[in-house]
């Protein structure tokens, strides 16, 4: 990693973590900066000017495009697709190589599955923000849930859905922070940052796997159920 690469990763690291953490989770030296304090006592140049104090900043988002903390950092990242005022969130696994070359999600085979069930609740891509819980291609799901949930939950902060669909295995374990299979996690709603969340199974999972569809089907129904009680 070049040394630039390395003081960003630190960065994150201390933004994410706090100095305490990052040590314990990077092993690198951390050293923490702190802004001179002048004594009181000390006397002032006769023709120094006082500096009016400057306002704070607001804190920036995290920037996963930024993001150095793993092999998969110098991916190609998709940060979302469809519509980022939308007040549903729609969380897919993680961007394929046919998502990354169109710059879009959800390509090929299984966008036009989900293009079907969509439709069949009267709903399409547009009233979703479509996003991935993983941003590049990293499969490990501890590694996905350290590296990958900061940036997935300030990004939920910062749209603030009503109303979630966690479509995938990997999804659902790095949006929720548990270790569950699919078939185990789709029962029941969640609920994240105050949104409703459904977890299903991803349209890949069925096109590997038909006899899928009828439980998803299942899971469909009860998102469009609280789609219409929430009325939006």
């Amino acid at each position: 990693m070049e040394s630039n690469q390395v003081e960003k990763f630190i960065e994150q690291e201390i933004e994410l973590y706090g100095d305490e953490l990052a040590l314990e989770h990077s092993q690198i030296p951390v050293k923490t900066y702190h802004s001179p304090v002048q004594s009181a006592a000390q006397p002032q140049p006769a023709n120094s000017k006082v500096q009016e104090p400057q306002p704070q900043q607001p804190e920036p988002a995290l920037d996963p495009s930024q993001c150095y903390r793993c092999t998969g950092a110098n991916d190609v990242k998709i940060l979302f697709d469809g519509n980022p005022n939308a007040p549903r969130l729609l969380i897919s696994t993680m961007p394929t190589q046919q998502d990354i070359q169109a710059g879009a999600l959800f390509q090929g085979e299984s966008g036009q599955l989900l293009d079907k069930i969509l439709e069949a609740i009267d709903l399409s891509r547009q009233d979703f923000c479509i996003t991935t819980a993983v941003k590049c291609k990293l499969e490990n799901a501890i590694a996905a849930k350290r590296h990958c949930r900061p940036f997935l939950v300030d990004q939920i902060q910062k749209t603030e859905p009503k109303l979630i669909l966690c479509m995938g295995e990997l999804a659902a374990q790095v949006l929720l922070n548990r270790s569950e299979s699919v078939s185990e996690l789709r029962q029941g709603v969640h609920e994240f940052h105050n949104a409703a969340v459904i977890v299903t199974f991803h349209p890949n999972d069925m096109l590997k796997d038909e006899s899928l569809k009828r439980p998803t089907w299942a899971d469909i129904q009860r998102f469009r159920a609280l789609n219409e009680k929430l009325k939006i």
